[in-house]
Protein backbone atom coordinates (compact mmCIF):
# COMPACT_ATOMS: atom_id res chain seq x y z
CA UNK A 1 0.00 0.00 0.00
CA UNK A 2 1.26 3.49 -0.82
CA UNK A 3 2.41 5.47 2.23
CA UNK A 4 -0.13 7.40 4.28
CA UNK A 5 -0.21 11.16 4.52
CA UNK A 6 0.85 12.41 7.92
CA UNK A 7 -2.08 13.53 10.03
CA UNK A 8 -1.86 17.27 10.57
CA UNK A 9 -1.34 18.44 14.17
CA UNK A 10 -4.47 19.40 16.07
CA UNK A 11 -3.23 22.95 16.67
CA UNK A 12 -2.78 23.49 12.92
CA UNK A 13 -6.23 22.09 12.15
CA UNK A 14 -7.73 24.42 14.75
CA UNK A 15 -5.84 27.40 13.33
CA UNK A 16 -6.98 26.49 9.84
CA UNK A 17 -10.59 26.20 10.97
CA UNK A 18 -10.55 29.53 12.82
CA UNK A 19 -8.71 31.30 9.99
CA UNK A 20 -11.31 30.12 7.47
CA UNK A 21 -14.07 31.56 9.67
CA UNK A 22 -12.19 34.86 10.02
CA UNK A 23 -11.59 35.07 6.28
CA UNK A 24 -15.30 34.52 5.63
CA UNK A 25 -16.41 37.06 8.26
CA UNK A 26 -13.91 39.76 7.27
CA UNK A 27 -14.22 39.39 3.51
CA UNK A 28 -16.72 42.27 3.18
CA UNK A 29 -15.35 45.71 2.30
CA UNK A 30 -17.57 47.63 4.74
CA UNK A 31 -16.01 46.38 7.99
CA UNK A 32 -19.34 45.46 9.62
CA UNK A 33 -17.84 42.67 11.72
CA UNK A 34 -14.56 44.31 12.76
CA UNK A 35 -15.59 45.16 16.34
CA UNK A 36 -17.28 41.79 16.89
CA UNK A 37 -14.15 39.91 15.83
CA UNK A 38 -11.88 42.13 17.94
CA UNK A 39 -14.01 41.47 21.05
CA UNK A 40 -14.16 37.74 20.31
CA UNK A 41 -10.35 37.49 20.11
CA UNK A 42 -9.67 39.79 23.03
CA UNK A 43 -8.70 36.96 25.39
CA UNK A 44 -6.58 35.07 22.83
CA UNK A 45 -2.84 35.04 23.52
CA UNK A 46 -0.48 36.93 21.25
CA UNK A 47 0.99 33.59 20.07
CA UNK A 48 -2.41 32.56 18.69
CA UNK A 49 -2.88 35.93 16.98
CA UNK A 50 0.61 35.69 15.43
CA UNK A 51 -0.08 32.21 14.08
CA UNK A 52 -3.41 33.31 12.63
CA UNK A 53 -1.79 36.31 10.98
CA UNK A 54 1.00 34.21 9.50
CA UNK A 55 -1.44 31.65 8.12
CA UNK A 56 -3.82 34.21 6.61
CA UNK A 57 -1.22 36.61 5.20
CA UNK A 58 0.56 33.76 3.42
CA UNK A 59 -2.57 32.09 2.04
CA UNK A 60 -2.29 31.75 -1.73
CA UNK A 61 -5.15 32.92 -3.96
CA UNK A 62 -6.67 35.02 -1.17
CA UNK A 63 -7.45 38.52 -2.40
CA UNK A 64 -5.44 41.42 -0.99
CA UNK A 65 -8.45 43.26 0.44
CA UNK A 66 -9.42 40.32 2.67
CA UNK A 67 -5.82 39.81 3.83
CA UNK A 68 -5.57 43.51 4.63
CA UNK A 69 -8.85 43.40 6.59
CA UNK A 70 -7.52 40.48 8.64
CA UNK A 71 -4.27 42.35 9.28
CA UNK A 72 -6.21 45.43 10.36
CA UNK A 73 -8.42 43.53 12.82
CA UNK A 74 -5.99 40.96 14.22
CA UNK A 75 -3.01 43.23 14.72
CA UNK A 76 -2.71 44.51 18.27
CA UNK A 77 -0.16 45.99 20.65
CA UNK A 78 1.20 42.73 22.10
CA UNK A 79 1.92 41.03 18.76
CA UNK A 80 5.67 40.40 18.49
CA UNK A 81 6.07 39.06 14.95
CA UNK A 82 4.64 40.12 11.59
CA UNK A 83 5.44 38.68 8.15
CA UNK A 84 3.43 40.86 5.79
CA UNK A 85 3.43 38.66 2.69
CA UNK A 86 2.93 40.08 -0.80
CA UNK A 87 0.56 43.03 -1.33
CA UNK A 88 -0.20 45.30 -4.29
CA UNK A 89 1.41 48.74 -4.37
CA UNK A 90 -1.83 50.49 -3.39
CA UNK A 91 -1.74 48.89 0.10
CA UNK A 92 1.80 49.92 1.09
CA UNK A 93 0.92 53.18 2.84
CA UNK A 94 -2.08 51.64 4.64
CA UNK A 95 0.04 48.77 5.96
CA UNK A 96 2.73 51.18 7.20
CA UNK A 97 0.10 53.25 9.03
CA UNK A 98 -1.48 50.21 10.71
CA UNK A 99 1.90 48.84 11.80
CA UNK A 100 2.84 52.24 13.20
CA UNK A 101 -0.45 52.49 15.07
CA UNK A 102 -0.62 49.00 16.60
CA UNK A 103 2.83 47.40 16.81
CA UNK A 104 4.78 49.04 19.60
CA UNK A 105 5.98 45.68 20.98
CA UNK A 106 7.05 44.19 17.67
CA UNK A 107 10.29 42.19 17.78
CA UNK A 108 10.31 40.63 14.29
CA UNK A 109 9.26 42.47 11.13
CA UNK A 110 9.51 40.94 7.66
CA UNK A 111 8.58 43.33 4.85
CA UNK A 112 9.29 40.97 1.95
CA UNK A 113 6.40 41.52 -0.45
CA UNK A 114 5.73 45.09 0.69
CA UNK A 115 8.37 47.02 -1.23
CA UNK A 116 7.97 50.44 0.45
CA UNK A 117 11.01 51.89 -1.27
CA UNK A 118 9.00 54.90 -2.44
CA UNK A 119 7.84 55.72 1.11
CA UNK A 120 11.07 56.17 3.11
CA UNK A 121 9.54 58.71 5.49
CA UNK A 122 6.70 56.36 6.47
CA UNK A 123 9.09 53.47 7.00
CA UNK A 124 11.47 55.64 8.98
CA UNK A 125 8.63 56.84 11.24
CA UNK A 126 7.53 53.23 11.78
CA UNK A 127 11.04 52.06 12.70
CA UNK A 128 11.41 54.94 15.14
CA UNK A 129 8.49 53.52 17.14
CA UNK A 130 9.70 49.90 17.12
CA UNK A 131 12.13 50.18 20.03
CA UNK A 132 12.12 46.44 20.80
CA UNK A 133 12.78 45.24 17.26
CA UNK A 134 15.31 42.38 17.08
CA UNK A 135 14.84 41.10 13.51
CA UNK A 136 14.28 43.41 10.53
CA UNK A 137 13.98 42.03 7.00
CA UNK A 138 13.60 44.66 4.27
CA UNK A 139 15.52 43.68 1.10
CA UNK A 140 15.61 46.10 -1.87
CA UNK A 141 14.10 48.85 0.31
CA UNK A 142 16.32 51.12 2.47
CA UNK A 143 17.81 54.44 1.45
CA UNK A 144 20.05 56.68 3.58
CA UNK A 145 17.18 57.92 5.76
CA UNK A 146 15.88 54.42 6.53
CA UNK A 147 19.38 53.13 7.20
CA UNK A 148 20.10 56.00 9.59
CA UNK A 149 16.89 55.22 11.50
CA UNK A 150 17.76 51.52 11.59
CA UNK A 151 21.06 52.32 13.34
CA UNK A 152 19.10 53.70 16.30
CA UNK A 153 17.46 50.32 17.01
CA UNK A 154 19.56 49.28 19.99
CA UNK A 155 18.20 45.71 20.30
CA UNK A 156 18.47 44.79 16.60
CA UNK A 157 20.39 41.52 16.09
CA UNK A 158 19.38 40.44 12.55
CA UNK A 159 19.27 42.90 9.66
CA UNK A 160 18.52 42.06 6.02
CA UNK A 161 19.18 44.94 3.62
CA UNK A 162 20.18 42.73 0.70
CA UNK A 163 19.28 43.32 -2.91
CA UNK A 164 19.38 46.53 -4.92
CA UNK A 165 19.07 49.13 -2.18
CA UNK A 166 19.29 52.91 -2.59
CA UNK A 167 21.60 53.83 0.30
CA UNK A 168 24.88 55.61 -0.34
CA UNK A 169 28.44 54.68 0.50
CA UNK A 170 28.55 57.22 3.34
CA UNK A 171 25.38 55.84 4.93
CA UNK A 172 26.77 52.33 4.84
CA UNK A 173 30.06 53.47 6.37
CA UNK A 174 28.11 54.73 9.38
CA UNK A 175 26.67 51.27 10.01
CA UNK A 176 27.78 50.67 13.59
CA UNK A 177 26.15 48.35 16.10
CA UNK A 178 27.12 46.25 19.11
CA UNK A 179 23.97 44.12 18.88
CA UNK A 180 23.76 42.99 15.22
CA UNK A 181 24.81 39.33 14.92
CA UNK A 182 23.57 38.55 11.39
CA UNK A 183 23.71 40.98 8.46
CA UNK A 184 22.45 40.31 4.92
CA UNK A 185 23.70 42.93 2.50
CA UNK A 186 24.19 43.21 -1.25
CA UNK A 187 23.42 40.53 -3.81
CA UNK A 188 24.12 36.84 -3.45
CA UNK A 189 27.31 35.35 -4.94
CA UNK A 190 25.65 34.86 -8.31
CA UNK A 191 26.25 37.43 -11.02
CA UNK A 192 23.90 37.16 -13.99
CA UNK A 193 24.82 39.47 -16.87
CA UNK A 194 23.19 37.31 -19.49
CA UNK A 195 20.91 38.69 -22.17
CA UNK A 196 21.56 41.67 -24.44
CA UNK A 197 23.47 43.82 -21.95
CA UNK A 198 24.55 47.42 -22.41
CA UNK A 199 27.83 47.24 -20.50
CA UNK A 200 30.96 48.29 -22.36
CA UNK A 201 34.11 46.37 -23.12
CA UNK A 202 35.96 48.40 -20.47
CA UNK A 203 33.37 47.49 -17.85
CA UNK A 204 33.82 43.80 -18.53
CA UNK A 205 37.58 44.22 -18.44
CA UNK A 206 37.32 45.58 -14.91
CA UNK A 207 35.35 42.56 -13.68
CA UNK A 208 37.49 41.30 -10.79
CA UNK A 209 35.88 39.55 -7.85
CA UNK A 210 36.65 37.62 -4.71
CA UNK A 211 33.00 36.88 -3.88
CA UNK A 212 31.21 35.81 -7.09
CA UNK A 213 30.63 32.04 -7.16
CA UNK A 214 28.37 31.68 -10.19
CA UNK A 215 28.60 33.87 -13.29
CA UNK A 216 26.18 33.92 -16.26
CA UNK A 217 27.51 35.79 -19.30
CA UNK A 218 25.70 36.54 -22.52
CA UNK A 219 22.37 35.45 -23.97
CA UNK A 220 23.60 31.90 -24.57
CA UNK A 221 26.10 33.18 -27.10
CA UNK A 222 24.59 36.48 -28.27
CA UNK A 223 27.06 38.88 -26.63
CA UNK A 224 28.34 42.32 -27.55
CA UNK A 225 31.69 42.24 -25.75
CA UNK A 226 34.96 41.73 -27.59
CA UNK A 227 37.68 39.12 -27.37
CA UNK A 228 39.98 41.48 -25.45
CA UNK A 229 37.31 42.21 -22.86
CA UNK A 230 36.63 38.54 -22.20
CA UNK A 231 40.36 37.80 -21.92
CA UNK A 232 40.52 40.13 -18.93
CA UNK A 233 37.92 38.21 -16.94
CA UNK A 234 39.73 37.23 -13.74
CA UNK A 235 38.46 35.87 -10.44
CA UNK A 236 39.69 33.55 -7.71
CA UNK A 237 36.18 32.78 -6.47
CA UNK A 238 34.13 31.89 -9.57
CA UNK A 239 33.29 28.17 -9.40
CA UNK A 240 30.57 27.94 -12.07
CA UNK A 241 30.59 29.81 -15.39
CA UNK A 242 27.67 29.85 -17.85
CA UNK A 243 28.89 31.17 -21.18
CA UNK A 244 28.26 30.76 -24.90
CA UNK A 245 25.49 29.01 -26.77
CA UNK A 246 24.73 25.32 -27.25
CA UNK A 247 26.35 24.03 -30.43
CA UNK A 248 28.07 27.35 -31.26
CA UNK A 249 31.86 27.52 -31.15
CA UNK A 250 32.19 31.30 -31.36
CA UNK A 251 31.44 33.44 -28.31
CA UNK A 252 32.87 36.85 -29.14
CA UNK A 253 32.29 39.02 -32.17
CA UNK A 254 35.93 38.79 -33.14
CA UNK A 255 38.88 36.44 -32.66
CA UNK A 256 39.29 32.73 -32.00
CA UNK A 257 36.92 31.76 -29.17
CA UNK A 258 38.91 28.64 -28.27
CA UNK A 259 41.97 30.80 -27.57
CA UNK A 260 39.84 33.19 -25.52
CA UNK A 261 38.27 30.35 -23.53
CA UNK A 262 41.74 28.95 -22.86
CA UNK A 263 42.64 32.32 -21.30
CA UNK A 264 39.40 32.39 -19.30
CA UNK A 265 40.03 28.91 -17.88
CA UNK A 266 43.58 29.94 -16.96
CA UNK A 267 42.40 33.13 -15.25
CA UNK A 268 39.67 31.39 -13.22
CA UNK A 269 41.89 29.06 -11.16
CA UNK A 270 39.03 27.77 -8.99
CA UNK A 271 36.58 27.09 -11.83
CA UNK A 272 34.80 23.74 -11.32
CA UNK A 273 31.99 23.76 -13.89
CA UNK A 274 31.92 25.31 -17.36
CA UNK A 275 28.32 25.17 -18.62
CA UNK A 276 26.53 25.91 -21.91
CA UNK A 277 29.75 26.14 -23.95
CA UNK A 278 30.09 22.84 -25.81
CA UNK A 279 33.64 23.10 -27.22
CA UNK A 280 35.61 23.13 -23.97
CA UNK A 281 37.95 20.39 -25.21
CA UNK A 282 39.31 22.59 -28.01
CA UNK A 283 40.02 25.37 -25.49
CA UNK A 284 41.78 22.91 -23.19
CA UNK A 285 43.91 21.71 -26.12
CA UNK A 286 45.07 25.29 -26.76
CA UNK A 287 45.91 25.65 -23.07
CA UNK A 288 47.71 22.30 -23.01
CA UNK A 289 49.96 23.29 -25.90
CA UNK A 290 50.93 26.45 -24.02
CA UNK A 291 51.21 25.01 -20.49
CA UNK A 292 51.41 21.20 -20.57
CA UNK A 293 52.07 21.01 -16.81
CA UNK A 294 49.08 23.16 -15.79
CA UNK A 295 46.23 21.55 -13.81
CA UNK A 296 42.66 22.90 -13.64
CA UNK A 297 40.03 22.22 -10.98
CA UNK A 298 37.33 21.43 -13.54
CA UNK A 299 34.92 18.68 -12.48
CA UNK A 300 32.54 18.99 -15.48
CA UNK A 301 33.05 19.79 -19.16
CA UNK A 302 30.98 19.63 -22.35
CA UNK A 303 32.75 19.00 -25.66
CA UNK A 304 31.86 18.32 -29.30
CA UNK A 305 33.77 16.22 -31.86
CA UNK A 306 36.34 15.17 -29.29
CA UNK A 307 39.38 13.48 -30.85
CA UNK A 308 42.37 11.69 -29.31
CA UNK A 309 44.51 14.85 -29.19
CA UNK A 310 41.80 16.77 -27.34
CA UNK A 311 41.27 13.86 -24.95
CA UNK A 312 45.00 13.84 -24.19
CA UNK A 313 44.73 17.50 -23.18
CA UNK A 314 41.64 16.81 -21.06
CA UNK A 315 43.35 13.92 -19.24
CA UNK A 316 46.45 16.00 -18.41
CA UNK A 317 44.71 19.27 -17.50
CA UNK A 318 41.63 17.92 -15.68
CA UNK A 319 42.66 15.19 -13.22
CA UNK A 320 39.63 15.98 -11.00
CA UNK A 321 37.07 15.57 -13.78
CA UNK A 322 33.97 13.77 -12.47
CA UNK A 323 31.42 14.35 -15.24
CA UNK A 324 31.74 14.74 -19.02
CA UNK A 325 29.26 15.40 -21.81
CA UNK A 326 30.60 14.39 -25.24
CA UNK A 327 28.79 15.07 -28.52
CA UNK A 328 29.97 12.84 -31.37
CA UNK A 329 33.27 11.62 -29.86
CA UNK A 330 35.68 10.38 -32.53
CA UNK A 331 37.07 6.87 -33.01
CA UNK A 332 39.15 5.64 -30.08
CA UNK A 333 38.27 8.44 -27.66
CA UNK A 334 36.02 6.48 -25.31
CA UNK A 335 38.49 3.60 -25.07
CA UNK A 336 41.00 6.00 -23.47
CA UNK A 337 38.48 7.68 -21.18
CA UNK A 338 39.36 5.28 -18.37
CA UNK A 339 42.49 7.35 -17.69
CA UNK A 340 40.24 9.85 -15.90
CA UNK A 341 40.25 8.12 -12.52
CA UNK A 342 37.63 10.38 -10.87
CA UNK A 343 35.08 10.11 -13.70
CA UNK A 344 31.73 8.75 -12.49
CA UNK A 345 29.18 10.48 -14.75
CA UNK A 346 29.08 10.12 -18.53
CA UNK A 347 26.69 11.62 -21.09
CA UNK A 348 27.25 10.61 -24.72
CA UNK A 349 25.50 11.72 -27.91
CA UNK A 350 26.19 9.78 -31.13
CA UNK A 351 29.07 7.73 -29.73
CA UNK A 352 30.69 4.83 -31.61
CA UNK A 353 29.22 1.66 -30.14
CA UNK A 354 32.41 -0.43 -30.10
CA UNK A 355 34.22 2.37 -28.23
CA UNK A 356 31.41 2.56 -25.68
CA UNK A 357 31.54 -1.21 -25.18
CA UNK A 358 35.34 -1.00 -24.79
CA UNK A 359 35.05 1.74 -22.15
CA UNK A 360 32.36 -0.09 -20.20
CA UNK A 361 34.39 -3.32 -20.20
CA UNK A 362 37.52 -1.54 -18.94
CA UNK A 363 36.24 1.24 -16.66
CA UNK A 364 32.47 0.84 -16.29
CA UNK A 365 32.90 -0.16 -12.66
CA UNK A 366 33.41 3.49 -11.67
CA UNK A 367 30.27 4.81 -13.40
CA UNK A 368 27.33 6.05 -11.34
CA UNK A 369 25.50 8.00 -14.06
CA UNK A 370 25.19 6.96 -17.71
CA UNK A 371 23.17 8.94 -20.28
CA UNK A 372 23.11 7.69 -23.87
CA UNK A 373 21.65 9.48 -26.91
CA UNK A 374 21.38 8.39 -30.53
CA UNK A 375 23.34 5.17 -31.05
CA UNK A 376 21.99 3.84 -34.34
CA UNK A 377 24.36 1.11 -35.51
CA UNK A 378 23.78 -1.35 -32.64
CA UNK A 379 21.19 -2.43 -30.12
CA UNK A 380 22.20 -1.62 -26.54
CA UNK A 381 22.14 -4.66 -24.28
CA UNK A 382 21.00 -3.29 -20.90
CA UNK A 383 22.04 -6.52 -19.18
CA UNK A 384 25.58 -6.01 -20.50
CA UNK A 385 25.56 -2.46 -19.13
CA UNK A 386 24.47 -3.97 -15.82
CA UNK A 387 27.37 -6.44 -15.86
CA UNK A 388 30.05 -3.84 -16.65
CA UNK A 389 28.67 -0.96 -14.52
CA UNK A 390 27.52 -2.54 -11.24
CA UNK A 391 27.68 0.80 -9.35
CA UNK A 392 25.32 2.54 -11.79
CA UNK A 393 22.67 4.68 -10.06
CA UNK A 394 21.12 6.55 -13.00
CA UNK A 395 20.51 5.24 -16.53
CA UNK A 396 18.96 7.46 -19.22
CA UNK A 397 18.34 6.33 -22.80
CA UNK A 398 17.18 8.57 -25.65
CA UNK A 399 16.47 7.34 -29.18
CA UNK A 400 18.12 3.95 -28.72
CA UNK A 401 17.26 0.38 -29.58
CA UNK A 402 17.35 -1.72 -26.40
CA UNK A 403 17.62 -5.45 -25.84
CA UNK A 404 18.35 -7.88 -23.01
CA UNK A 405 20.50 -10.97 -23.70
CA UNK A 406 21.65 -11.91 -20.18
CA UNK A 407 18.58 -11.73 -17.91
CA UNK A 408 20.44 -13.10 -14.87
CA UNK A 409 22.40 -9.86 -14.26
CA UNK A 410 21.10 -7.55 -11.52
CA UNK A 411 21.38 -3.77 -11.10
CA UNK A 412 22.08 -3.68 -7.36
CA UNK A 413 22.57 0.11 -7.12
CA UNK A 414 20.31 1.50 -9.85
CA UNK A 415 17.79 4.10 -8.58
CA UNK A 416 16.59 5.97 -11.66
CA UNK A 417 15.74 4.79 -15.19
CA UNK A 418 14.51 7.05 -18.01
CA UNK A 419 13.71 5.66 -21.46
CA UNK A 420 12.46 8.14 -24.07
CA UNK A 421 11.82 7.64 -27.80
CA UNK A 422 13.45 4.21 -27.72
CA UNK A 423 12.71 0.86 -29.31
CA UNK A 424 12.00 -1.04 -26.10
CA UNK A 425 10.17 -4.35 -25.74
CA UNK A 426 8.07 -5.61 -22.84
CA UNK A 427 10.85 -8.12 -22.08
CA UNK A 428 13.43 -5.35 -21.58
CA UNK A 429 11.06 -3.40 -19.39
CA UNK A 430 10.24 -6.52 -17.38
CA UNK A 431 13.97 -7.16 -16.92
CA UNK A 432 14.56 -3.63 -15.62
CA UNK A 433 11.66 -3.87 -13.17
CA UNK A 434 12.49 -7.35 -11.89
CA UNK A 435 16.30 -7.07 -11.74
CA UNK A 436 16.56 -3.66 -10.07
CA UNK A 437 15.63 -4.27 -6.42
CA UNK A 438 16.31 -0.69 -5.26
CA UNK A 439 14.61 1.12 -8.15
CA UNK A 440 13.01 4.40 -7.05
CA UNK A 441 11.97 6.05 -10.29
CA UNK A 442 11.25 4.71 -13.77
CA UNK A 443 10.04 6.77 -16.74
CA UNK A 444 9.16 5.17 -20.08
CA UNK A 445 7.99 7.55 -22.79
CA UNK A 446 7.33 4.89 -25.42
CA UNK A 447 4.50 2.53 -26.32
CA UNK A 448 4.38 -0.34 -23.83
CA UNK A 449 2.57 -3.57 -24.67
CA UNK A 450 2.20 -4.79 -21.08
CA UNK A 451 -1.13 -6.08 -19.75
CA UNK A 452 -2.79 -6.22 -16.34
CA UNK A 453 -1.64 -9.83 -16.17
CA UNK A 454 1.98 -8.74 -16.62
CA UNK A 455 1.62 -6.24 -13.78
CA UNK A 456 0.03 -8.94 -11.60
CA UNK A 457 2.96 -11.31 -12.24
CA UNK A 458 5.48 -8.53 -11.57
CA UNK A 459 3.85 -7.74 -8.24
CA UNK A 460 3.85 -11.45 -7.37
CA UNK A 461 7.57 -11.80 -8.17
CA UNK A 462 8.93 -8.43 -6.94
CA UNK A 463 8.36 -6.43 -3.78
CA UNK A 464 9.17 -2.98 -5.24
CA UNK A 465 10.06 -1.80 -1.76
CA UNK A 466 11.80 1.39 -2.93
CA UNK A 467 9.67 2.35 -5.96
CA UNK A 468 8.39 5.93 -5.55
CA UNK A 469 7.60 7.08 -9.11
CA UNK A 470 6.36 5.09 -12.10
CA UNK A 471 5.63 6.85 -15.41
CA UNK A 472 4.33 4.95 -18.43
CA UNK A 473 3.32 7.50 -21.08
CA UNK A 474 1.57 5.07 -23.43
CA UNK A 475 0.31 1.78 -22.01
CA UNK A 476 -3.07 1.22 -23.67
CA UNK A 477 -3.36 -2.35 -22.38
CA UNK A 478 -3.19 -1.31 -18.71
CA UNK A 479 -6.44 -0.54 -16.91
CA UNK A 480 -7.54 0.68 -13.48
CA UNK A 481 -6.84 -2.86 -12.25
CA UNK A 482 -3.09 -2.25 -12.72
CA UNK A 483 -3.37 1.03 -10.84
CA UNK A 484 -5.02 -0.71 -7.88
CA UNK A 485 -2.42 -3.49 -7.98
CA UNK A 486 0.48 -1.03 -7.92
CA UNK A 487 -0.95 1.27 -5.26
CA UNK A 488 -1.75 -1.72 -3.08
CA UNK A 489 1.59 -3.50 -3.57
CA UNK A 490 4.23 -0.71 -3.69
CA UNK A 491 4.48 0.65 -0.18
CA UNK A 492 6.51 3.74 -1.15
CA UNK A 493 4.75 4.62 -4.42
CA UNK A 494 3.92 8.34 -4.46
CA UNK A 495 3.54 9.20 -8.16
CA UNK A 496 1.84 7.13 -10.87
CA UNK A 497 1.31 8.33 -14.43
CA UNK A 498 0.56 9.21 -17.14
CA UNK A 499 -2.83 7.58 -16.88
CA UNK A 500 -4.12 9.59 -19.85
CA UNK A 501 -2.10 7.12 -21.94
CA UNK A 502 -3.63 4.06 -20.21
CA UNK A 503 -6.99 2.37 -20.70
CA UNK A 504 -8.40 4.32 -17.76
CA UNK A 505 -11.70 6.21 -18.01
CA UNK A 506 -12.65 9.45 -16.21
CA UNK A 507 -15.01 7.41 -14.00
CA UNK A 508 -12.10 5.13 -13.10
CA UNK A 509 -10.01 8.17 -12.15
CA UNK A 510 -12.77 9.57 -9.95
CA UNK A 511 -13.10 6.22 -8.19
CA UNK A 512 -9.33 5.82 -7.71
CA UNK A 513 -8.93 9.34 -6.34
CA UNK A 514 -11.82 8.74 -3.95
CA UNK A 515 -10.09 5.60 -2.68
CA UNK A 516 -6.83 7.51 -2.26
CA UNK A 517 -8.51 10.33 -0.38
CA UNK A 518 -10.58 8.09 1.89
CA UNK A 519 -7.51 5.95 2.65
CA UNK A 520 -5.36 9.05 3.30
CA UNK A 521 -2.73 7.78 0.84
CA UNK A 522 0.21 9.96 -0.18
CA UNK A 523 -0.21 9.09 -3.86
CA UNK A 524 -0.61 11.40 -6.86
CA UNK A 525 -2.21 10.10 -10.05
CA UNK A 526 -1.13 12.00 -13.14
CA UNK A 527 -2.33 14.00 -14.94
CA UNK A 528 -3.56 16.12 -12.03
CA UNK A 529 -6.87 17.91 -12.48
CA UNK A 530 -9.65 17.17 -14.93
CA UNK A 531 -9.05 13.87 -16.68
CA UNK A 532 -9.43 14.07 -20.48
Amino acid sequence: MSPKNEVLPLNFLCLKYVSNILIHVLSDDEGKNYLTVEKYLLDATYEVIQDLLKLILNTENLDASTRFSCLHVLLREDVRRVDTGVFPHSYYEKIMEILKEKCGSLQHLNLKGVWVREHPNLLSDLLTKLKYLRVLIMPHIPDDLVLETTLKLSKLSVLDISGECAFSENALRRLRSTSINILHIGMYGVLDISGECAFSENALRRLRSTSINILHIGMYGKCAFSENALRRLRSTSINILHIGMYGKKEICQDGDSTEVMADVILQLPNLNVLKIYSFTGSALLKLYKRLPEYKTKLTYIHDTDTDKEILEAIVHLCPKLQSVNFNNPQDGVLCSLGRLKCLNSLKLSRPIYRDLACYLAKSGGRLQVLKLNLIKENRIDVSEVCMYAPELQTLECFKLSLCCLQPDNYFMNLHTVEILYCDVSANVLRYLLMNTPFLRRIVVGDVIMMTDGDIFRLCADCEFQCLEELWFSSARCLTATSVELLMGHCRNLRVLGQLSGWDVTPNDMDYLRTVIMSSNLDLTLLPVGVFP
